[in-house]
């Protein structure tokens, strides 16, 4: 059960970076546009790998646990790294990277709520 409501908030992130990507290439420049899909991307996949590594801790046992914490901050030096780079050097509106990372935030939240809603009806 706990996995399809993950699944779900998933869905919802990627959804979200899909339509905010969408939205952009039909009314903003192209520095804009890219911006939007890079942060909401970014942050998508980011809460993507954060569940996978939340399952290994929170289901397994012994040398998985211990793996999986390790590679929390792994990934925390990589997507900073990755972003710093993106923004850096690419043609990246940092504004819109920020808008396209917060609505997937929102999303995350929202989703979340509305599962944990479910779960406990």
């Amino acid at each position: 059960m706990k996995e399809i409501a993950f699944q779900k908030v998933d869905r919802a992130n990627l959804s979200m970076a899909a339509i905010a990507s969408l939205v952009s290439i039909f009314w903003l420049s192209s520095h804009v546009t890219f911006g939007v899909a890079a942060g909401a991307g970014l942050m998508a996949l980011n809460f993507y790998v954060l569940r996978r590594l939340a399952l290994l801790i929170f289901g397994g046992g012994g040398i998985k646990v211990m793996i999986a914490t390790v590679l929390l901050g792994v990934k925390l030096a990589l997507f900073l790294g990755a972003g710093f780079l993106l923004l850096k050097y690419l043609p990246v509106n940092i504004v819109a990277f920020g808008l396209g990372a917060s609505a997937v935030v929102l999303t995350t939240l929202v989703a979340t709520g509305r599962v944990a809603h479910q779960l406990s009806a």
